[in-house]
């Protein structure tokens, strides 16, 4: 994945969190993305409300769908027998990022793009790095999960991706981002 690219997937992650009514230091703990606003990009559902409403099947291998409707609207389903919270919002996260991104078709390139978007949203680099600097070392994986509405497994891989990338700066969004959750804290 190109720099730009995963600028842009940043850029994307943040506006729509930015979208939100969010404030204060665990804001994100209470992240449900069963609730999220879109801004009219979607609209969110369980796999067994749409199989309800219209008789449809859809298939039990995956968690998460998007489906683009007719006036370009894309309806996101998920599979309500997930009961982990961290995984539900991971699955909507990714479906998310592929309305966000634009992705019209299953490649893995957009796969990974979808995950990147998923992580970036559900655990904003921006506020994991201002933890590292804060605490004065690396937040941990089990630290994390009391800041973000992510399981423990995403926060041990983001914690790893993000190992990788110590020249991060943040971006305008990751800026405000951090005034709302930490300020006055943040300078």
């Amino acid at each position: 994945m190109t720099e730009a690219r995963k600028k842009l997937i940043e850029e994307k992650a943040l506006s729509l969190l930015l979208s939100q009514r969010i404030s204060g230091e665990y804001a994100l703990s209470f992240l449900d993305l069963r609730k999220i606003t879109t801004c009219g990009a979607a609209v969110i559902d369980t796999f067994s409300s749409y199989e309800k409403k219209t008789g449809a099947s859809l298939p039990t291998s995956t968690e998460g769908i998007t489906l683009k409707l007719s006036g370009g609207m894309n309806l996101i389903l998920y599979d309500d027998k997930i009961t982990n919270a961290g995984r539900r919002n991971w699955t909507i996260a990714h479906e998310l990022g592929h309305v966000f991104l634009g992705h019209g078709e299953i490649s893995k390139i957009n796969e990974r793009e979808a995950d990147a978007f998923a992580a970036e949203l559900l655990m904003p680099e921006a506020v994991i790095r201002y933890l590292d600097q804060r605490d004065g070392d690396p937040i941990t994986p089990d630290a994390m999960t009391n800041y973000f509405a992510a399981s423990i497994t995403a926060c041990r891989r983001r914690r790893l991706n993000l190992v990788m990338n110590p020249s991060y700066r943040p971006s305008e969004e990751g800026l405000e981002l951090l005034k709302r959750l930490f300020a006055p804290n943040t300078k």
